[in-house]
């Protein structure tokens, strides 16, 4: 779950997205640190658990409107390349990457 700033800021992120006249398509993007997940805990693996932190910061951005598309997705623990100059392997944990693009008219 993000933290009260993070809510906060996702809030208004809400706010603004739900403003905009243009179709937008919002992408959020979890990631987890290499360190495995917890046997027997809530996630099978880090996948998961980096798709639940971007589903997440998706639902609490999620306007309901019908001129939006919004689209989860995870980056495993083998990296990604927005990252590849991080500082060790917990620079990435627990982070979420909004990508906000214009998008036809999905009516």
């Amino acid at each position: 779950m993000p933290n009260g700033p993070g809510i906060a800021l996702l809030k208004e992120l809400q706010t603004t997205v739900d403003s905009v006249e243009t179709p937008l398509t919002i992408v959020t993007t979890g990631f987890a640190d290499s360190i495995p997940v917890k046997v027997g805990g809530r996630w099978r693996d880090n996948k998961e658990l980096a798709l639940f932190r971007g589903a997440q910061a998706l639902s609490l951005l999620n306007t309901n409107s019908s001129r939006h598309r919004y689209l989860a997705s995870a980056a495993g623990d083998g990296g990604s390349t927005l990252f590849a100059r991080a500082a060790g392997e917990q620079s990435r944990s627990r982070t979420v990457i909004l990508e906000i693009r214009v998008t036809p008219d999905l009516r």
